[in-house]
């Protein structure tokens, strides 16, 4: 009989509370509870063309953002998801 040693390691779940500076998710700025901006979401009104949302993560240590994704919403149309390069069709993403 082989003995074999085990190492375990816990994951322990935390939980943040993020605040949003509006009720309108499609732009708004979120802050965690020490009241630092973590993200934000700008989603221009367009009446005619498709528009895009922006969801983008705030850099450590700088007040500079980077995009993480981006949602392109089509009214007729599929809508499109983009992230780290890659562009998807809503449908491929969320399922029906």
């Amino acid at each position: 009989m082989q003995r074999v040693k085990y190492s375990t390691v816990q994951w322990i779940p935390t939980m943040i509370w993020l605040t949003f500076s509006t009720e309108h998710v499609r732009n708004t700025v979120i802050t965690n509870e020490q009241g630092q901006v973590i993200y934000k979401t700008d989603t221009p009104f367009r009446l005619v063309r498709a528009h895009t949302a922006t969801i983008q993560k705030i850099k450590p240590n700088n007040d500079q953002f980077n995009v993480l994704e981006e949602i392109e919403w089509h009214t007729f149309n599929s809508s499109k998801f983009r992230a780290g390069g890659t562009k998807i069709e809503m449908e491929e993403f969320i399922p029906k």
